[in-house]
């Protein structure tokens, strides 16, 4: 009598979780696309490009961005700063594998030339422009 139940409970189960699955939308991507972003990362000769994927509700995207800003301001034209709102722009962090936030992609010449996922200080950052 218990395998019955126990064979009827997962019959159940697996009709409750197929039908649930069928009602289910494709998740929607939204923002720009990877042909926008790669224009984006576009610059001259001698300059770096860092990307900063970051979302408003994440915390150490918050504690990161006075010394971006300060990064910015040293830097002058030697560096293009682009920030994208992971929130906003899911198709792209989708296509570059940006799966936890902040993340840090440093190009130069259209190339990548280091990058970081998490929390990173300065100093960190500073070394790979040299």
């Amino acid at each position: 009598m218990q395998q019955k139940i126990t064979i009827v409970m997962a019959a159940l189960f697996l009709l409750c979780s197929s039908s649930t699955q069928a009602q289910q939308q494709p998740v929607k991507m939204k923002g720009m696309s990877l042909k926008q972003y790669k224009t984006l990362i576009k610059s001259g000769p001698d300059q770096w490009v860092l990307v900063d994927f970051y979302a408003d509700w994440c915390g150490p995207c918050k504690r990161m961005d006075p010394f971006l800003e300060e990064i910015k301001k040293e830097m002058g034209n030697r560096l293009k700063m682009v920030r994208i709102n992971a929130d906003s722009n899911t198709l792209v962090c989708n296509e570059l594998s940006v799966f936890s936030l902040p993340t840090l992609f440093l190009y130069k010449k259209e190339q990548m030339y280091w990058f970081n996922s998490g929390y990173t200080g300065k100093e960190e950052i500073l070394s790979h422009m040299k």
